[in-house]
């Protein structure tokens, strides 16, 4: 009798791999598709890539509980991320911030208080102005206010001086020295008239001159005048104080200026002339 046939097993049933779905995001949002393979999802807590190819969302429950990432979920939870120390500011809420900042600088300037003074002032105003947004994220202290001075304000100061040559306006200038030490220094100030803004008082340049001879100091005013392109023909009076270097009948200051500029007009020192004036006025009454 011949042997039976053994029976035939039925091949085992092969199982079908996962694939990364994106619906998963909603309920894990650290994960993400993996750029290598569509089998695999990416911990972006971790940085690195996992297979979900057997276990499917299993598999991303498995990695969500294992040891390192728990530990590197608490790591992110307690860091400090960069862009939180940059405050979000809408354009025009900027401006007027810088325009509050540069507004007290100028102040500061305009009553010849030194820039230390805003270091306090600035931290004062968030406590008395607690109401304002502005005042809240106002900073400015002597560094940042030594900074607009010389960049912003000052340009902006000096600027006028392309007026005065492209209109060829007329204007006087008045200097005098200031001892600082054994530094000695000349401020240059111009006075003009123009139909848009009337009289105009403005500071041209601030220099140091050793020799304070007339020859030397006339010689700097030329230089300074012709530095900012200015005619020293337009010049139509020279404002010092009465010292002899400035005004002395043979060899002075003035009698330089006006072997150049003929037309050239003594202002002496308005304080000193009203000084005198009101001087003798009083002796008048007292007598």
């Amino acid at each position: 009798m011949a042997d039976a046939p053994e029976p035939q097993h039925a091949a085992k049933k092969q199982k079908r791999l996962c694939r990364y779905r994106e619906e998963w995001v909603g309920k894990y949002p650290w994960i993400t598709k993996a750029i290598s393979d569509e089998m695999k999802a990416l911990c972006k807590v971790c940085r690195r890539e996992f297979g979900v190819s057997y276990g499917g969302e299993a598999d991303v429950r498995l990695h969500a509980s294992s040891k390192i990432h728990c530990a590197n979920t608490a790591t992110v939870k307690t860091n400090t991320l960069v862009s939180s120390f940059f405050k979000k500011q809408d354009d025009s809420m900027y401006d007027k911030i810088a325009a509050a900042e540069l507004t007290s600088v100028f102040h500061c300037v305009a009553h010849q208080q030194s820039y230390r003074s805003l270091d306090c002032a600035m931290k004062l105003m968030p406590k008395l102005y607690s109401d304002s947004a502005i005042a809240k994220h106002v900073s400015c202290g002597r560094t940042k206010a030594e900074a607009l001075v010389t960049n912003v304000l000052a340009p902006l100061a000096s600027d006028f001086s392309k007026s005065l040559e492209s209109k060829d306006i007329f204007f006087s200038i008045a200097t005098d020295a200031s001892n600082k030490g054994n530094v000695k220094t000349f401020p240059i100030s111009v006075r003009f008239w123009t139909p848009e803004q009337g009289i105009q008082t403005r500071v041209l340049d601030f220099f140091e001159q050793a020799a304070e001879s007339a020859d030397a100091v006339t010689d700097t005013l030329l230089n300074k005048l012709k530095e900012h392109k200015l005619s020293f023909h337009n010049v139509s009076a020279y404002s010092a104080d009465n010292a002899a270097v400035n005004y002395g009948r043979r060899h002075s200051i003035y009698q330089n200026q006006k072997k150049i500029n003929s037309k050239i007009l003594p202002a002496n020192c308005p304080a000193h002339i009203i000084h005198n004036a009101v001087k003798k006025k009083q002796a008048m009454y007292c007598k």
